[in-house]
């Protein structure tokens, strides 16, 4: 062990592990070692190898206990002199996330892994970088205090036991449908964000209003239009000339029926010359012909068509 420093300064590199003394002969060292970090609220950082070929790295201990009313005063100099403290906001807090938690959470150190200098970023400078020309707007006092009362009002305990898996529900409640026919278990997602829970989101109601009004949500921002060619909505009129109306008649005599798709001329066919669907397999001009000859035995016919060209 090398150094003793305030667990607040320590950088979590992974994950951790909890370790613990089983057997009676180092209990009275390691439990004088805990108390203490305990209520100085420090750390120990130490070379630590689990095994003869592991890399040697560099930990952190933090101590964890579940009395919290034993925390020493920092600015105490005495070390003799350890008085009950009342805890902090956040001891309170922790205080809360613990209750009922006894089967999960054991007494003893936190072993965290630190990383080396050489594997820390500095994200600071890729965010200056990144900075626009005029720079980031300063937020104003009272800005600043309605994000704060926001993010408080949201802010709860934490225990696992708060938070089940949705996953996991849903197959418990599969299961007991299947087994007793009733659906016993509740599929409750407590995963939700807040503004999905009613109740949740009735709690921030009335600072997410504050919020609106600090930062002037409720204007409109006129978006600049951008340039270049606009595109024609569908509902606008067209200001082209329409295509001009022609009888059948004038088609044909105009040497104009080419210029129709085939399916337009099977239409036409099928709907004005009584023609049957079997046309379909015929050519193109095996239909014109079939309109040609419908239009030369009924001479009274016509109809109105819209040549492409």
């Amino acid at each position: 062990m090398k150094m003793f420093t305030s667990w607040y300064n320590v950088v979590i590199s992974g994950g951790y592990h909890t370790i613990f003394i089983i057997g009676a002969k180092i209990s009275g060292f390691y439990r004088a070692l805990l108390d203490r970090c305990w209520a100085r609220q420090q750390a120990v950082i130490c070379r630590y190898q689990s095994r003869s070929k592991q890399k040697m790295r560099i930990v952190a201990l933090i101590p964890f206990k579940k009395d919290l009313t034993l925390i020493e005063d920092p600015t105490s100099a005495d070390d003799e002199t350890m008085e009950d403290k009342k805890p902090d906001l956040l001891r309170l807090e922790q205080q809360r996330a613990q209750a009922d938690s006894s089967e999960w959470l054991h007494e003893g150190f936190m072993l965290i892994g630190l990383p080396f200098r050489e594997e820390l970023r500095d994200d600071f400078k890729r965010f200056e970088e990144h900075q626009t020309a005029g720079g980031t707007p300063e937020l104003e006092q009272s800005q600043v205090e309605a994000m704060k009362k926001f993010v408080k009002r949201l802010t709860m305990s934490y225990n696992p036991s708060f938070y089940e898996n949705p996953r996991l529900l849903s197959e418990r409640s599969a299961l007991c449908v299947e087994a007793t026919g009733e659906e016993l278990i509740e599929r409750k997602d407590t995963l939700e964000p807040y503004y999905q829970i009613p109740t949740r989101l009735q709690r921030v109601g009335s600072e997410i209003e504050q919020i609106i009004e600090k930062f002037g949500l409720t204007d409109e921002d006129k978006k600049s239009e951008p340039k270049g060619r606009k595109r024609k909505p569908v509902d606008a009129p067209d200001n082209q000339p329409e295509a001009k109306m022609m009888s059948i008649r004038d088609c044909v005599a105009a040497e104009k029926m080419s210029d129709f798709k085939k399916d337009e001329l099977l239409n036409m066919a099928v709907e004005h010359c009584e023609a049957p669907k079997g046309l379909k397999s015929k050519t193109k001009n095996d239909i014109i012909s079939v309109i040609k000859e419908f239009l030369a035995d009924h001479p009274s016919s016509t109809w109105d068509v819209n040549p492409k060209k």
